[in-house]
């Protein structure tokens, strides 16, 4: 490594040899039975392997000196100082850290009158420790004050005792550093790998990490994972992190391993969902009780080893492992649905989506169903946490905040399900990542979605928000032109690239989309098309504007702002739009997110007529009414519950305004009648706005 290093040997004619490097003891071993030094039959050499064939010491040699007895700065009192989980960083003012003092007598005859005296870099105080038989260790554990200003420090132990020959010391220093605290702020997370320097640059206060590293040793062993040296490093990481002021949201992901990884092929397989034949399915059954241990015992394992340490404050668990979700016909799943209706799983139930009322002979003419009804009742029970899913984020946020509440847990894509509460169960921050395309409306739109899906939520789950920095070549910018000579700068570049940046105008408007809600963190996707990372491939790197835009909004607006911007509460809408889960139950699509539904479509127009709109769900009415709003919108909503119906005639009767499609439910009528749109067209989304706000008037 080209640096200077100090080694010395020891031996002290009884059998007893001692490696030191630097002043430390390295290594130690007794042969017994063994004496003084005896005459060799070669010469002294030093570096050289004397009698082999084997190259000697391939570098430098210099200050060689050989000494009877130790030296001073050497000695057979070996002080170890370690922290408990290996941390040597702490915020200011944290309570409860101590540091354990391992001092060991490596001679051969007993020390008498041990006596440690420490200096923490505040205060100093000496410890007797007594007698110490040879080859024996004693163990103090003393305080470590963070009261300290934010700054390096040093922890030092000088050891003095007594033996036959006389009186041996040794020290040793722990080096550690206080930093400052954070006041309350707006997190801005990175979902991608950056240095440190590179994300305070740009004004990310979170970096996300992998941090997978004991799943499958959790799984094997069926109990949490304890202290384990599988994640020395990432502490190391944790540690730096802290002195860098960036903070970190760890990724676990135990269900999507499960599900898919060749590690687990044959575990997975008693766990498989079947179908109403009984055959077996590719799909994991989520709800299984072992199945949900797992998510626990990986929660814990990551919280015994890393949850310690502050710089960890955020995890995000399983991001998209629902996606994939079927109805499972396992025995155990009948059973659970039997014990929550009273019945069996209706037999016109088949896929996840529903089925179509226009299928359904004798379907009531007028669109409306009873409360109770039996097909109904079970997608409710399925998309409630009859799946299992939700379940699972639970058992796994009950893992990491063990002892450890200080560590919110995280989930998405919350939104990407049919318009029914649960998604997400009981974590404590949601959120949906969006694609600022092909309209860049769709922000507010999954962002208002998120906030809908929290109404159902805990009172402690917040919302989040997220935009991609990356975009899908194929649905923005199309093919290269056939004249080279038309190609942009990064066409020429990466003519191959399939993931390019975001312009920074559509980045612009996806982040005040966001903060126009009251969210408690934004977060970003694709640091590789942010940031120039040196070669192609991946998210590729395309538009050098977009980070600076970025960096500008982070530091003029959500840095001095966020905490304000996090305790500002909404503001009250007069305007609503029902996503009916009855209706999607029966035909209609989920938006997801996105407009790729005519739901969605129809949150633009709401947007582009200047109506600042507030997303309900039928339990949403259900339970909190429509008092609040004057108008009502109800894209495809062709099937509804009578309560429901109800509800929203007795409110329509007081004043209110209908806006709907000619999808609607002829139990209902109209005020106002928009044609929903079947595919995205921004012209006619602003003519339908434009003959929106005519009619209102």
């Amino acid at each position: 490594t080209e640096a200077w290093r100090h080694l010395a040997f020891a031996y002290d004619g009884n059998g007893n040899g001692f490696l030191f490097a630097d002043q430390k003891l390295l290594s130690q071993k007794h042969y017994p039975g063994k004496g003084a030094a005896a005459p060799g039959n070669r010469n002294l050499s030093l570096g050289e392997r004397s009698g082999s064939a084997y190259s000697g010491l391939p570098g430098w040699l210099g200050k060689v000196r050989i000494l009877e007895g130790l030296p001073e700065y050497l000695s057979l009192i070996d002080i170890e100082i370690a922290h408990p989980f290996q941390r040597n960083a702490f915020n200011r003012m944290e309570q409860g850290q101590n540091l354990v003092i391992t001092v060991k007598n490596l001679d051969i005859i007993p020390v008498s009158d041990l006596e440690i005296e420490v200096d923490d870099g505040l205060s100093t105080g000496k410890i007797s420790l007594g007698a110490l038989p040879p080859g024996e260790s004693c163990k103090s554990t003393q305080p470590l004050s963070c009261q300290g200003k934010a700054g390096s420090y040093r922890f030092q132990v000088k050891a003095s005792a007594k033996s036959s020959t006389g009186t041996t010391r040794n020290q040793a220093v722990y080096p550690y550093d206080l930093c400052n605290r954070r006041p309350e702020f707006m997190p801005v997370v990175m979902w991608g790998d950056a240095s440190f320097a590179r994300m305070k640059e740009t004004g990310f206060t979170h970096s996300m990490v992998w941090m997978d590293h004991l799943d499958f040793q959790a799984w094997t062993n069926a109990k949490p994972v304890e202290f384990s040296p599988g994640m020395d490093e990432t502490r190391q990481m944790l540690n730096q992190a802290l002195r860098e002021g960036v903070q970190i949201m760890g990724k676990l992901s135990p269900g999507n391993y499960f599900k898919s990884q060749k590690a687990y092929d044959q575990a997975r397989i008693p766990y498989l969902s079947r179908d109403r034949t009984g055959k077996t399915l590719d799909t994991v059954d989520f709800s299984l009780p072992r199945v949900q241990q797992f998510a626990y015992d990986a929660g814990r394992s990551l919280a015994n080893n890393v949850g310690m340490f502050p710089a960890l404050d955020m995890v995000i668990v399983d991001s998209e492992f629902r996606d994939g979700n079927l109805i499972s016909f396992r025995p155990e799943a009948q059973a659970a649905f039997k014990k929550f209706a009273g019945y069996e799983i209706p037999g016109i139930v088949a896929v996840k989506t529903g089925v179509n009322y226009t299928r359904i002979k004798d379907f009531p003419a007028n669109r409306v169903l009873p409360d109770s009804d039996p097909v109904l009742t079970f997608y409710r029970w399925f998309w409630g946490g009859g799946d299992g899913y939700a379940g699972f984020l639970n058992r796994a946020r009950e893992g990491l905040q063990s002892n450890r509440d200080r560590i919110q847990v995280y989930w998405d894509p919350v939104v990407r399900c049919p318009s029914k509460w649960g998604s997400g169960g009981e974590v404590d921050l949601i959120g949906h990542w969006t694609y600022v395309y092909p309209d860049p409306l769709v922000m507010g739109l999954a962002t208002d979605e998120v906030f809908a899906m929290l109404k159902g939520g805990p009172a402690w789950q917040k919302a989040s928000k997220m935009t991609q920095i990356i975009c899908y070549r194929s649905a923005t910018t199309g093919p290269l032109p056939e004249d080279q000579s038309k190609w942009t700068e990064w066409e020429k570049r990466l003519p191959e690239a399939r993931f390019i940046t975001i312009p920074p105008d559509l980045m612009e408007i996806a982040f005040w989309q966001m903060i126009a809600r009251p969210v408690q963190a934004i977060q970003y996707h694709g640091s590789g098309s942010l940031w120039d990372k040196g070669k192609p491939g991946g998210y590729d790197f395309t538009n050098a504007e977009t980070a600076p835009r970025l960096a500008s909004l982070i530091h003029k607006v959500i840095k001095p702002l966020g905490a304000t911007l996090k305790r500002i509460p909404d503001r009250p809408a007069q305007v609503a739009m029902l996503e009916s889960f009855t209706s999607q139950m029966y035909g209609a699509q989920p938006s997801s997110g996105t407009m790729g539904a005519p739901a969605g479509r129809m949150h633009a127009v709401l947007t582009r007529a200047h109506l600042q709109t507030e997303i309900l769900y039928e339990e949403t009415i259900l339970r909190d009414g429509l008092e609040q709003y004057q108008i009502l919108a109800l894209p495809v909503c062709p099937v509804l519950t009578k309560n429901l119906v109800n509800r929203i005639r007795a409110w329509q009767a007081k004043g209110g305004i209908i806006v709907a499609d000619e999808l609607l439910t002829p139990s209902l009528q109209p005020d106002i009648l928009l044609p929903s749109q079947q595919k995205i067209d921004k012209e006619a989304s602003i003519r339908l706005a434009r003959q929106l706000r005519q009619e209102l008037g």
